[in-house]
């Protein structure tokens, strides 16, 4: 029941009737989900022990000041967003008033940005973003004791839950396959073997 509860949480506003199903993945790069030249460091890699648990295991969390700038790591629509919270605190039960925004790509895969600023999210549900586009800024809302991103990429099994997917990332110390804790990664901005 927990996990279905988090589901409802997640995708609240998408019906499941029409939530896509995931189907195959590109080998591909995704951009950093911040500025080209700025470098951040992870405070949960894939399998991070705090939260990044089975099916969230290839969660990535950036330590980032409040307002850092976050930009798209992959081109897609928007299908949902939130940004009227100001609440956090350090317990599962302030989960669902994370700001976020969710971003499907081609292949039906789903690009989760959480824990964003109170009024700190610039798209619009529908809109089309582009790799590398200034999307929001970061903050510290919903289960959260300090300023970071979460970031993940997702699909959906049989259209009722969700299953986070390892992913490519290009950064300026080449390509990382593995995101690891404590590690830093600088953002670099390019179209090289991108994800569309």
């Amino acid at each position: 029941m927990k996990k279905l509860a988090l589901y409802w949480y997640i995708f609240s506003e998408v019906s499941l009737s029409t939530f896509p199903i995931a189907h195959g993945k590109e080998l591909c790069h995704y951009l950093l989900p911040f500025a080209p030249g700025q470098t951040h460091r992870t405070l949960q890699g894939y399998f991070g022990k705090y939260s990044h648990k089975a099916p969230l295991e290839y969660g990535v969390d950036f330590e980032m000041k409040e307002g850092t700038a976050i930009h798209a790591a992959r081109s897609g629509i928007v299908i949902s967003i939130k940004d009227d919270s100001n609440q956090s605190g350090k317990d599962k039960s302030y989960l669902e008033k994370a700001n976020y925004i969710k971003v499907e790509h081609s292949d039906k895969t789903i690009s989760y940005y959480a824990h964003l600023k109170f009024r700190g999210v610039l798209v619009k549900k529908g809109q089309k973003i582009f790799a590398g586009q200034h999307i929001g800024y970061s903050g510290c809302t919903g289960w959260c004791d300090g300023a970071h991103l979460h970031f993940e990429v997702h699909e959906t099994k049989n259209g009722l839950s969700r299953r986070t997917l390892p992913i490519q990332f290009i950064t300026k110390q080449g390509v990382v396959k593995n995101m690891e804790r404590q590690k830093s990664y600088t953002a670099v901005l390019t179209d090289q073997n991108l994800c569309k």
